[in-house]
């Protein structure tokens, strides 16, 4: 059973494919890109924020595929420049070593985009050996960019930087949109450590003890008797507050 080798034309051919592949992906997002921008505003208008947030996300994703895209893209063409040196030297050039890291590390998290990109990186660890290739997948050779590694990551974006998009689109198209204070940032509001949710005063629900509390009866079914409440009865009022009433009406009250 024979032994894959290194072969400089299938890399070189290879590295001219992804070019051409990362050129027409980046310019189809782009176009992507500002029709989610145009719903975003279209959301917006109609008071739609949550919808708005959702295209903002996705612009945030698409924004950050791009720039990776980009810094890729840089290292392929230089290494299509250099496949003469790379074919000429048994190890690898020390100016190549981010290039070279950065795009197998890349490759599997871009086969949708440059599937050609999986061979540049086959090739490179036949050359390299696939003790190599691993480290660099693993992101142990330290030379792999850091911020290729950031913005192919699967970390959502922040709910500060969603809205500070949002904010900075609106006004660039002129809508409103104010943003929530209590939502920004990636912590919520509530829960907080040791502090617990804020609690609505409940009604008081009558029950037994409730209803003998309010009519003044204790637990033993007797009035309270209490100085402060009590108050001392007046005497009646005198016959002659009385219209029509006269002492010798209630005196001949019994005779019939």
């Amino acid at each position: 059973m024979f032994k894959e080798k290194f072969k400089a034309s299938h890399l070189s051919s290879s590295l001219k494919t992804t070019i051409d592949q990362l050129r027409k992906i980046k310019a189809a997002k782009g176009t992507g890109m500002e029709i989610t921008r145009n719903d975003v505003i279209n959301h917006l208008k109609l008071k739609k924020t949550l919808l708005a947030e959702v295209c903002v996300e996705r612009i945030i994703r698409e924004d950050n595929l791009l720039v990776a895209m980009e810094i890729i893209q840089m290292f392929v063409e230089v290494l299509h420049k250099k496949v003469g040196l790379i074919e000429s030297k048994p190890d690898i050039e020390e100016s190549l070593y981010e290039a070279v890291s950065t795009i197998i590390w890349a490759a599997p998290h871009l086969v949708t985009e440059a599937p050609e990109l999986q061979n540049v990186s086959h090739q490179l660890c036949l050359k390299y050996s696939r003790e190599f290739g691993n480290q660099c997948r693993s992101g142990k050779t330290g030379f792999v960019n850091s911020i290729v590694m950031q913005n192919l990551s699967a970390v959502s974006p922040s709910k500060s930087e969603v809205e500070k998009r949002l904010s900075d689109i609106a006004m660039q198209a002129g809508v409103e949109f104010q943003s929530d204070p209590g939502r920004s940032g990636n912590i919520p509001p509530y829960p907080k450590p040791n502090v617990p949710y804020p609690q609505p005063e409940l009604p008081k629900f009558p029950n037994a003890e409730n209803i003998m509390e309010e009519l003044g009866i204790d637990s033993q079914g007797d009035l309270k008797k209490s100085s402060e409440t009590s108050t001392p009865k007046s005497d009646p009022p005198p016959f002659e507050c009385i219209p029509g009433f006269t002492e010798d009406v209630l005196n001949t009250r019994g005779e019939v």
